[in-house]
């Protein structure tokens, strides 16, 4: 009993616990929160440094009962330190941390849980079942394979989860299981220093692959297919598009080539355009700019100038947005308003048939010259009329269905992803479903439909919540925030009473024998604000609360009989028989 509860084997084992909590700071640093909590503070070896901590206090205390006078603080001393320690395992055992995220003037009843959940649920309000994860595989510093995992059953679907990321990005994967017809290529277009690989579907909207928009349709048999190969080079529109001002009610037509270099009158209205941009590509660009990406006519748009005799105004018209102007409230003048009109047949750059028996052909555009067509074999590559640019069909599916999968993230970043692969049985055939943390995905079996949802687990708070109104500080002079704070009502509904409090980042409230507190906001639709709130409830804090005050009271009274013993003249004691041979 001497030994375990000896003063050297104490301090080895407080040099091992200080090493570990240095070495779990260092760590957070660079792999964050979570990392160092699987890491060090959740794994198997640090609490077992802790229960041996205990288990020494406790024979330290037991190997020098029954305790004299002089002994009281050395056992106070001690007890604190197993209080203190019961209190934490039973905050772990039975505590609760989640999380409220609540939109302005809006009202929660529930919050989330540090637990990730599988949901299952049949229709809107029929049968619902969910199965909690193993909680230690939140903090799984890599993939885990999961071939045991219970079976969870809702209705006439069973699913089970195969594999669990840490961390996870969105990826699409074409399958050809489809029970329908639905024709689709996986395209290879390889330039001098990248490969660019796109999954194109029949009678879809053009699929950009880089900066080449690419089409597929189907011809009913390889005769037609013939004779689309056949078809003479089409050369491209002669003209990029038509700048269309009505003045008046009335409408004024010039071409875009006419207005580009000089302004052009506007029939006799007394006002004349000129382009000063045109934009085939436009997007936004940095510091909110429109900018060009690409030669091709994909957003085509143009910027004009307006002169007139009153003075000259510069406009914004873009081609598959007419209303843009009106809608942004841009429009000085209502009786003048700029349009921008583009050919309705502009040729697709690169257009792929396919015939119903699997032969292929490609048609490739280029903005300057003809066109070129040319038959094609899956898996060989062709020239195209761009410079060192081929092209290839890598596979063709005439069975195609896109799924949403998920690829690993590693290492795991500090605001993770995770996502799990549920193998999923409906009428005794299994097909697999990923699922990203927060995503809901629906099948369709026997008539009903499932809905799948990977979330934390949603816990009754056992009252209403009312986000009034939230605040954001800023620092004088600029929109950078200083601070923020949520104004809330809690509404017992059970009792009718209800109670307001306001809380920001140092200050929390409590209610309910939870602690909420204001942990961070992000800005929606419509711009009104989310306030994300963290809450607890932890049933060991009065307990490690005792054991800090008796640790106090018993380390004074250590400090008191030494100071009373040093006037009487004795020499400093601490009262603690050692034994013989230790210091």
């Amino acid at each position: 009993m001497r030994t375990v509860g000896s003063l050297w084997l104490a301090v080895v084992l407080l040099m091992l616990l200080l090493v570990a909590m240095a070495s779990a700071t260092a760590y957070e640093s660079i792999h964050g929160t979570q990392q160092a909590l699987t890491v060090f503070y959740k794994s198997w070896w640090f609490e077992l440094l802790l229960v041996l901590l205990g288990v020494n206090v406790l024979a330290a205390m037991m190997a020098r009962f029954p305790f004299t006078r002089r002994q009281i603080g050395f056992a106070v001393t001690h007890t604190s330190i197993l209080v203190i320690l019961i209190g934490a395992w039973i905050t772990k055992q039975w505590g609760i941390d989640g999380q409220v995220s609540i939109v302005e003037g809006q009202t929660a009843s529930a919050f989330q849980v540090s637990q990730e959940c599988l949901t299952v649920q049949q229709g809107s309000e029929r049968g619902r079942a969910s199965l909690d994860l193993d909680p230690s595989l939140a903090g799984a510093l890599h993939a885990v394979d999961l071939p045991q995992s219970p079976v969870l059953t809702c209705g006439g679907v069973q699913a089970r989860i195969v594999r669990y990321l840490p961390d996870s990005q969105e990826s699409t994967q074409v399958l050809d299981d489809n029970p329908e017809q639905r024709t689709a290529v996986e395209v290879v277009i390889t330039t001098s220093d990248q490969e660019m690989i796109r999954w194109v579907f029949a009678d879809e909207k053009p699929e950009e692959a880089g900066e080449v928009a690419i089409k597929l349709r189907l011809v009913d048999d390889r005769g037609a297919l013939v004779r689309w190969l056949a078809e003479r080079a089409a050369s491209q529109p002669a003209s990029k598009g038509t700048v269309k001002i009505v003045c008046k009610g009335q409408s004024y037509e010039v071409p875009l080539e006419r207005c580009t270099t000089q302004p052009a009158a506007v029939g006799s209205t007394g006002y004349q355009v000129k382009v000063l941009r045109y934009l085939p590509h436009a997007v936004v660009g940095k510091d909110h700019e429109l900018d060009n990406a690409s030669s091709q006519p994909v957003n085509p748009a143009i910027e004009a100038e307006i002169i007139g005799p009153n003075g000259s105004s510069r406009r914004l018209a873009f081609a598959r947005f007419p209303d843009f102007q009106s809608m942004h409230g841009s429009q000085p003048d209502q009786d003048l308003k700029l349009f921008f009109v583009t050919p309705a047949q502009a040729a697709v750059p690169i257009e792929v048939v396919a015939a119903m028996y699997g032969e292929l052909g490609v048609r490739f555009s280029p903005e300057e010259g003809k066109a070129a067509t040319t038959e094609l074999t899956a898996g060989k590559s062709v020239k195209t009329p761009w410079p060192g640019v081929t092209f290839a069909i890598r596979q063709r599916f005439d069975h195609a269905r896109s799924e949403q999968t998920a690829v690993p993230i590693e290492p795991a970043r500090e605001e993770a992803t995770p996502a799990i692969l549920v193998a999923v049985t409906i009428q005794g055939r299994e097909r697999n479903l990923w699922l990203r943390k927060g995503d809901v995905r629906s099948l369709a079996a026997d008539g009903a439909t499932y809905q799948f949802t990977f979330a934390d687990k949603s816990s009754p708070l056992g009252f209403n919540l009312t986000l009034d109104r939230f605040r954001i500080g800023r620092y004088p002079g600029t929109e950078r925030p200083r601070s923020f704070e949520s104004q809330v009502t809690f509404f017992d509904p059970a009792a009718g009473r209800q109670q307001s409090q306001v809380m920001s980042m140092n200050r929390p409230a409590t209610h309910g024998g939870y602690t909420f507190y204001q942990s961070s906001y992000h800005q929606g639709p419509g711009g009104k604000y989310t306030s994300v709130l963290s809450l607890s409830w932890d049933p060991g804090e009065p307990i490690v609360f005792i054991g800090y005050l008796s640790m106090l009271a018993g380390m004074i009274w250590v400090v008191a009989l030494r100071v009373i013993d040093r006037r009487k003249g004795k020499l400093p004691d601490s009262g603690v028989r050692t034994p013989e041979g230790e210091p």
